[in-house]
């Protein structure tokens, strides 16, 4: 190797590489090598167990997801690709390792190698059997009691409902025959291993007793499940209704039922919280419509028009295989505010009424419009508000806001007229009046002093005339309030004589 580095000095860098370098770099390239051919096998080998175990009721959770595969992956690595990596590399640097490799090789002929021969080789044959034991009964016991119940199925009971029956059936039982396989492993192992048993079993009955005690409903459910599945209430495939929640039974077990719905939304039901169960799928299913048609349309050509959808519809070869009995009308049900309700029966293969149904109304409609039959509907007016307009918005509700303020300011300005000529009015009447009452005091004041001289009643003027006012020429026509002005002064005047 020196040669290829051009025979370097003792001490130098190309020397160790020479010497340690090369061969380093090609062990931890081979492990690198070494390490994805095992992580390529053991990815195929767990992507083939997981597909086959992510449907298992036991093993789902533990199997789902990247963590099994990165465990593998981890203890494959750990295991077959680090230790030999370490020991070639050291051994590569001038590290001696030879009492590690004294210590393993004592502990695998002292203690692993007799071990193994002893205990570990059974432990393996038990694994394997168990494994087998598991594969073999969970694809044979399907099998089994799909064959036995269709042959104890009675004349009642469709080749369907049997097959979903021995579904529902082998689901449960396989999950008890995983459990009974998994207990049994386990406690041969740990005999193997020798750990007493016995103790073990004995503290299980003791556990078994208290966690009882706390898991009652736990118990209910699984007593509940148990009578659900011995009776035959409903089972995989089926429509029911349970707990309130309706749907397509996708699996049962002694604990729990899972459902579907219409929605896809799938929920988990105890079965200690079922009281009663509805099977829509139990050997039959039927179609019950309500046709609500005017008074005005005669009720024997309704009639016929409805038998003759329906015989129409049963003559056809698909609606032939799902109908088990011709839709038929039954006549006026009821007697409506404003229309008459015909009753239409139909009897189809579980699970297929709604498609009939359907199928039915859509049949019934185009033939009402080909014939002109009213099924009358209830109407209803909408009020949008004063000037509003369901397109426009309040801008119609706006526009008569506008129209009425210009209203209210029309009538507030004739108002103000108005009220500004009544006050005119009303000045002009109180100077007359004051006026007529001033010269009645003339008169008055005339006469008395006529008796106080003794020569009788002095001849009263028709008016007294007011005095001319500076500025003012006799006979000159006076402003009205200058009129008031010199009243004003002359009853002064006088009331001062």
């Amino acid at each position: 190797m020196r040669e290829l580095f051009g025979n370097p000095t003792d001490g130098s860098f190309l020397a160790w590489l020479a010497d340690y370098g090369v061969w380093t770099a090609l062990v931890v390239v081979g492990a690198l090598l070494f390490w994805y051919v095992v992580h390529r096998i053991t990815e195929a080998w767990i992507q083939r167990t997981v597909t086959r175990m992510e449907d298992h009721w036991l093993l789902s959770d533990f199997v789902k997801g990247q963590f099994f595969q990165r465990w593998i992956d981890e203890l494959a690595i750990a295991v077959l690709v680090i230790p030999p990596t370490v020991l070639g590399v050291l051994d590569l640097l001038g590290v001696d390792i030879g009492p590690v490799l004294k210590a393993l090789r004592d502990a695998w002929s002292d203690g692993v190698w007799p071990w193994m021969t002893d205990h570990g080789l059974k432990i393996v044959v038990i694994l394997i059997v168990g494994w087998l034991a598991s594969n073999i009964l969970g694809k044979a016991m399907p099998k089994l009691l799909t064959r036995a119940v269709l042959g104890a199925a009675n004349q009642e009971e469709t080749p369907e409902e049997a097959k979903r029956r021995a579904d529902t059936l082998s689901g449960v039982f396989s999950g008890i025959v995983t459990v009974v396989i998994f207990l049994l492993i386990l406690l041969t192992i740990l005999q193997e291993l020798s750990i007493a048993i016995g103790p073990l079993i004995g503290s299980l009955g003791l556990v078994g007793v208290a966690v009882g005690f706390g898991a009652q409903w736990l118990v209910r459910d699984v007593i509940a499940g148990a009578f659900i599945i011995a009776e035959n209430q409903y089972r995989k495939g089926d429509a029911v209704q349970v707990a309130g929640v309706s749907g397509l039974v996708e699996d049962i077990n002694l604990r729990r039922t899972l459902l579907r719905d219409i929605d896809g939304k799938v929920h988990v039901v105890s079965n200690g919280e079922i009281k009663i169960a509805s099977n829509f799928s139990r050997k039959w299913a039927r179609v019950n419509i309500d046709i609500d048609v005017a008074y005005k349309h005669d009720i024997d050509h309704v009639m016929n028009i409805l038998t003759e959808i329906g015989e129409k519809m049963a003559r056809e070869p698909y609606w032939s295989e799902v109908l088990l009995e011709t839709p038929k009308p039954l006549g006026v049900d009821k007697l409506n505010a404003s229309s008459l309700s015909f009753k239409i029966l139909a009897m189809t293969k579980p699970l297929k009424n709604p498609e009939v149904k359907r199928e039915l109304l859509h049949r019934i409609k185009r033939r009402f419009d080909e014939e002109g039959i009213e099924m009358p509907f209830s109407t209803q007016t909408v009020y949008w508000g004063d000037g509003a307009h369901p397109s426009k918005g309040d801008q119609g509700s706006t526009e008569a806001a506008r129209e009425l303020k210009e209203k209210l300011q029309a009538s507030a300005a004739a108002v103000a007229m108005r009220r500004s000529e009544l006050k005119d009015q009303m000045t002009s009447e109180a100077v007359a009046a004051a006026e007529k009452n001033l010269a009645l005091a003339f008169e008055r004041l005339a006469e008395q002093r006529a008796r106080a001289a003794g020569t009788g009643p002095a001849p009263v003027s028709a008016a007294p005339q007011a005095p001319a006012q500076p500025g003012t020429q006799p006979g000159q026509q006076l402003t009205e309030s200058e009129r008031r002005d010199a009243i004003k002064t002359r009853g002064m005047d006088d009331a001062d004589n």
